[in-house]
Parts: structure tokens; sequence; C-alpha cells
């Protein structure tokens, strides 16, 4: 299972809209390696990923796409993509 998920290179976080995450995507558009590296939101993304084993290229340079707001049991939910580079396929 875990070497079907490195061949597929994908990964999506759900980011709750707390003020955390609200504030970060108000800013600019927010993506993977943002929450990683930025001042404000750094801490949050290493507790968020501290036991999910993440291949480096996704907090850098992994290729971002664009966020989309979805709604889970009326809950609002920011959804980030990142896939390794020139393997997005």
């Amino acid at each position: 299972m875990k070497g079907n998920f490195m061949k597929k290179t994908l990964i999506a976080l759900f980011l709750s809209f707390s003020g955390l995450a609200t504030s970060a995507y108000a800013q600019d558009e927010l993506t993977i390696s943002k929450l990683a590296v930025d001042q404000d939101t750094k801490a949050e993304f290493q507790k968020m990923t501290a036991n999910q084993h993440l291949p480096l290229w996704i907090t850098q340079g992994g290729t971002n796409s664009q966020s989309q707001k979805v709604s889970i049991a009326g809950k609002p939910y920011l959804v980030l993509i990142s896939c390794k580079p020139h393997d997005c396929g």
C-alpha cells in the first residue's frame, strides 16, 4: 500500500478553515509548500504532518494545484494538492 501511495505521488491535505488557515489563505494562494515554510503556519503544518512520513518534494518543490474549498458534513475545508515534479500523471 505504501508503495502505491508513493507511485501515485499525489497528496491532498484537508485544512479546516480555522483562523490560521483563513488568514493565510486570504493573504495569497495557499499551497502545501507555503504552509511548510511560512512563519505563521509552519508550526501547525509540522504538527499536522508529524506522523505522515511525507516525501521531501511535498514541502520542497512539489507541483501545486489551485486549492479548492469543500464542505464535509457542513464543515468547510480547503483541499491542497501537490504532486512530484515531472510526475503528475
